[in-house]
C-alpha cells in the first residue's frame, strides 16, 4: 500500500484511540456504566458502553455492504476507466469540474481534490466563484450554498484516488452519511493532523461521535479501494500495483 495511504491510516486510528479515551471520560464522571443508546443519526443509532463506542445497527451494516457492492458493479462495468467513471458521475447530476489551479483553491479551502460535499456560507461562495472563474464550460450558481461536486486538476485521474472518492460519493448519494458539516470539518483536520489532542479533549460527546462516523466512512473507502483493486487486477498483483503506483492519492 502507498506511503500516503499508510500515513493516513495511522493518523486516523491514532485519533480514534484518543476519541475512545474521551468517550470513556464521560462515563468516569458518573456512577452508571451500563450500555445506553442516546445518539441517533439519519440511518443509525450509536450505542455507548464504558469500553467501546459506535456500534452500528444491522440495517446500517447492510446499507454499507449494499453501497460497496453497487460501487464495485459500476466500476467493473467501466473496467476501471477513470474518465468513464467521471462521465457516469456527471450523468447522475453531480458537476465534475476539472480546471487549472484547482489545487490552489483546494489548499485555501483546506479541501482534498475530488469529491466535495455541499458547502455553505463563505466557503460555498469562494468555491462557487472559483468554479465559474476557472472553468470555461462547467458552471455552478454563485452563492452561499453549493451542490456536491467533483473538483479536480485538469489532468487524467488516478484510478485508486478516484475509487476512494467514488465510494464517498456513492455513500452521499445514497444518504448513508449521517455526519454533519461540522463533523466533516473536524475529520479533515484529523486527516491533515491539524486537530490537536487538546482540541479533541475540548469537544463534546456529540461532536466526538459524529466525527467518528466520518472517520469510519473514510476507513471504509480505503478498504473499498483495496477490494476493488484485487478484483480488477487480481489478488496476486494488487498489492504490488498499489506499492508501485507513485501517484496514489488517497
Amino acid at each position: 500500500m502507498g506511503r500516503m495511504v499508510r500515513k493516513t491510516i495511522v493518523k486516523i486510528f491514532y485519533k480514534i484511540e484518543l476519541i475512545k479515551k474521551k468517550v470513556k471520560g464521560f462515563f468516569s464522571r458518573g456512577k452508571k456504566k451500563k450500555s445506553f443508546a442516546g445518539f441517533s443519526g439519519k440511518n443509525n443509532k450509536t450505542y455507548l458502553t464504558a469500553n467501546e463506542t459506535l456500534e452500528l445497527n444491522s440495517q446500517n451494516k447492510q446499507d454499507n455492504l449494499s453501497i460497496r457492492n453497487q460501487a464495485k458493479i459500476i466500476i467493473k462495468e467501466y473496467k476501471g476507466d477513470p474518465e468513464k467513471i467521471l462521465n457516469y458521475i456527471k450523468n447522475q447530476g453531480t458537476p465534475v469540474i476539472k480546471v487549472k489551479y484547482a489545487e490552489k483553491v483546494l489548499t485555501f479551502l483546506k479541501e482534498d481534490e475530488g469529491f466535495i460535499y455541499p458547502q455553505k456560507g463563505i466557503r460555498a461562495l469562494i468555491l462557487s466563484i472559483a468554479v465559474n472563474v476557472l472553468s470555461s464550460d462547467k458552471k455552478i450558481k454563485i452563492g452561499l450554498k453549493t451542490p456536491e461536486i467533483f473538483f479536480m486538476r485538469n489532468q487524467p485521474a488516478n484510478f485508486y484516488f478516484l475509487a476512494h472518492q467514488f465510494y464517498h460519493w456513492m455513500s452521499f448519494k445514497n444518504n448513508l452519511d449521517n455526519f454533519d458539516e461540522n463533523a466533516l470539518y473536524h475529520f479533515k483536520n484529523v486527516a491533515s493532523n491539524d486537530l490537536s489532542d487538546k482540541d479533541i479533549s475540548n469537544m463534546s460527546l456529540t461532536q466526538i461521535l459524529s466525527m467518528k462516523d466520518a472517520i469510519s466512512r473514510d476507513v471504509e473507502a480505503i478498504e473499498f479501494v483495496k477490494e476493488i483493486t484485487k478484483e480488477l487486477i487480481g489478488s496476486k498483483n494488487a498489492l504490488n500495483k498499489l506499492k508501485q503506483d507513485k501517484s496514489i492519492n488517497i
